[in-house]
C-alpha cells in the first residue's frame, strides 16, 4: 500500500459480510464485484414455470373466461323470457325455454351505438362492458331478427307469407326465365 486513503469503493467493500448469514462459512468474491449475503448452498431456490405449463394456463383461463361470459348471457336471456318482436310478427309470443335459449339473439334497437355484437365480444370484452352492451338491445328470435334485419335494411317489406305459385311467379320475373 502506498499510503493513500482507500477511496470510497474500496470503503464499501470492505464492510461487505465476510461470512455466510445462514452458515457461517467463509464468502469467496468469485469476481462479480457484488455482495453476497450467503453462500451457494443457501440461494434463494427459484421456481420455473415452464413455458407449456404457462400456456396451459392461459388457455384455461380464457376459457373460464369464455364458459363464464356465455353463462352469464344465457342467464340474461332467460331472465327476459321472451322474443321482443313475435306477438307483432306472428301474432303470438315465443317464451324462451332451456332447449330454446341459443335460438333468441340481442338485437341493437339503434345499430349507430353498437361496439360489437355480443357473441363477438365474449371472451374479448369484460362482463361490464357487455352487459352495457346488452342494454342497448332487445331479445328476438333468430326468425324476427331475419325479419326486422330484413325490413331494416330498407327491403320489401315482409307482411304476409307467400304463396309457391307467387314466389314462383316473382323468381321469373326476376330472372326473365
Amino acid at each position: 500500500m502506498t499510503g493513500r486513503p482507500l477511496g470510497a469503493k474500496q470503503l464499501i467493500r470492505n464492510s461487505w459480510p465476510s461470512s455466510c448469514k445462514k452458515c457461517g462459512c467463509v464468502l469467496i468474491n468469485v469476481g462479480s464485484g457484488r455482495p453476497r449475503n450467503n453462500c451457494g448452498n443457501h440461494k434463494k431456490i427459484r421456481i420455473f414455470v415452464g413455458k407449456a405449463e404457462s400456456l396451459r394456463r392461459k388457455k384455461a383461463w380464457i376459457t373460464n373466461k369464455i364458459d363464464r361470459q356465455h353463462a352469464l348471457v344465457i342467464a340474461l336471456k332467460m331472465s327476459v323470457g321472451e322474443c321482443y318482436y313475435h306477438e307483432q310478427y306472428f301474432g303470438h309470443e315465443l317464451l324462451i325455454t332451456e332447449q330454446t335459449v341459443r335460438a333468441f339473439c340481442w338485437d341493437h334497437v339503434d345499430r349507430l351505438d353498437k361496439v360489437n355484437t355480443i357473441a363477438q365480444m365474449i371472451g374479448r370484452y369484460t362482463d361490464n362492458e357487455i352487459i352495457a352492451e346488452i342494454n342497448k338491445c332487445v331479445l328476438s328470435c333468430t326468425n324476427c331478427h331475419q325479419i326486422k334485419t330484413y325490413e331494416q335494411n330498407d327491403y320489401e317489406s315482409i307482411k304476409q307469407p307467400k304463396t309457391t305459385q307467387e314466389v314462383i311467379d316473382m323468381q321469373l320475373e326476376l330472372f326473365a326465365i
